[in-house]
C-alpha cells in the first residue's frame, strides 16, 4: 500500500509541473484571438449540432 506521504508528494510535484510548464507552455496569445477563435469554434459546434438534428428529424418524418 502507498504510504500518505508519498500520495501527498506525488500530488505535490504534478500540480507544480503543471502550473510551471516552462518550455512545455506555447506563447501567449491576445486575448482578443482567444475570443474570436472560441467564439467561431462555438459558432462550428452550434452548426454542426442544428444540422445533425435537421438530418436525423428528416429520416423520422420520411417513414412515419
Amino acid at each position: 500500500m502507498v504510504a500518505t506521504g508519498q500520495v501527498m508528494t506525488a500530488f505535490t510535484v504534478a500540480r507544480a509541473w503543471a502550473d510551471h510548464g516552462g518550455g512545455l507552455r506555447g506563447a501567449p496569445t491576445s486575448p482578443w484571438l482567444q475570443a474570436v477563435l472560441w467564439g467561431v469554434a462555438a459558432l462550428v459546434v452550434g452548426l454542426a449540432i442544428v444540422a445533425i438534428v435537421n438530418v436525423v428529424a428528416r429520416r423520422r418524418s420520411r417513414y412515419e
